[in-house]
This record gives structure tokens, C-alpha cells and sequence, in this order.
């Protein structure tokens, strides 16, 4: 009962934050393309390159980069729930796994979905860089998240066992949000600034309360 309850609330906190960070994100777009439109390119750049590259080449080479950031996701939102992780286990031929006591709940089974490990690590120092290097951090921020989008899809499809056991309206309504969230989190992340980042979450939480409230208008 309480799970239940628990997912609704997920579910409709996700709906809320779908349609208060697209506009946030919106509204960042307009103002790095208008701006800031080399900064905005260099991070674009970088998501085309890993898509050239994957195309060309990375489909037809083993996945064991996709396939061990997956698992270490799967092993980092364990541990943040309090689970013991026995085993992490990547191979090129053989797939991966994580041994994990316990029941595992919706956020551990869907994290490597909605959660781009390498982007938010790239994200996190950002700030630490100089600024005459942040383009090439922002290149970077692209590659990390071109491969965080293309291996999302390659992995995503209404077969997986971890969307049926979860429910396929309630993960992909989950992994819609978060990724359109970390799309705004790294536009709001080029400039190399703190105060952006924190000013995106506060602008994305306050237009999913405006949109509650209007009854489901955005001015």
C-alpha cells in the first residue's frame, strides 16, 4: 500500500516537473542560442561528435563503456539506498550485473535510464575549471552526453524487464522527466557557473509550483 502511494506521488511530481523544467529549459535555450551561441554550439558539437562516431564506428565495437557505466549506476543508487552491493561484474562478451542484497526498488532498477553518471561528474568539477577552458569542458559535457543518449535508447525498449516490473507508464513518465531535467541541468552548467545551476533548479521548481497552481497553465 504504501509503495502504491508512494509511486503515485513520484508520478505526479514527475508530470509537475516534465511541465515546469521543459519551459525552464526552454527559456535557457533561448538564452545561450541568443547570448551565448558559440558556448552553446561547443556543447553541441560535442553530442554530434559521440553521435558521428557512434554511427561510424561504436556500434560494431563491444559496449563495455555503456555497459560499465550502467552497472556502476545501478551500484551508486544501491549504496544510496543502504543496500549491500557483493558483486559488480562487467564483461565486453558477457553483459554486467550487480549482486545486490535485497529487494531492489524503482529507483536502483531504472537509474542507468534516467541518470547520466558521466555528465553529472563532468558537471560537478565545471565550476573548478578555468574559465579560458570551458569549452573544452562543454565538448566534453556533450561527448558524456551524447553517449549517455545513445546508449539510453540502445538499451530502452517496452521489452526490458525493468519497465514492466515497474510499470511502463510509471518509468517512462520517470525517465522522460529526469532526462529533460539533465538536459536543463548541463545548458544551465556551460557558462561554468554555480549561480546558473542553482538558479535553474529554483526557476524549474518554481514553474512546476506556478503550473500546479494555474491548474496546468504556464504563463
Amino acid at each position: 500500500m504504501l509503495n502504491n502511494l508512494i509511486r503515485w506521488l513520484v508520478l505526479l511530481l514527475c508530470f509537475l516537473g516534465s511541465f515546469g523544467y521543459g519551459k525552464t529549459l526552454l527559456l535557457y535555450l533561448d538564452y545561450m542560442t541568443t547570448n551565448a551561441p558559440l558556448v552553446f554550439l561547443t556543447f553541441v558539437g560535442g553530442i554530434v561528435a559521440y553521435l558521428v562516431y557512434w554511427i561510424a564506428v561504436g556500434q560494431r565495437k563491444p559496449r563495455f563503456y555503456s555497459i560499465l557505466e550502467h552497472e556502476l549506476t545501478h551500484l551508486i543508487f544501491a549504496t544510496l539506498f543502504l543496500r549491500t552491493v557483493h558483486r559488480l561484474t562487467v564483461s565486453r562478451g558477457a553483459g554486467g550485473n550487480v549482486d545486490v542484497e535485497g529487494e531492489e526498488n524503482f529507483i536502483v532498477a531504472l537509474s542507468p535510464y534516467f541518470f547520466p553518471l558521466f555528465t553529472v561528474l563532468i558537471i560537478l568539477i565545471k565550476p573548478s575549471v578555468f574559465g579560458q577552458y570551458q569549452w573544452i569542458i562543454n565538448i566534453l559535457l556533450g561527448i558524456s552526453y551524447g553517449f549517455h543518449i545513445v546508449h539510453m535508447f540502445n538499451e530502452f525498449n517496452t521489452e526490458q524487464p525493468d519497465l514492466h516490473k515497474n510499470g511502463l507508464l510509471f518509468s517512462v513518465t520517470l525517465i522522460f522527466f529526469f532526462n529533460l531535467f539533465f538536459t536543463g541541468l548541463c545548458v544551465a552548467s556551460l557558462e561554468g557557473s554555480w549561480a546558473e545551476i542553482f538558479d535553474y533548479l529554483v526557476m524549474g521548481l518554481k514553474n512546476s509550483v506556478v503550473w500546479f497552481a494555474a491548474g496546468g497553465r504556464l504563463a
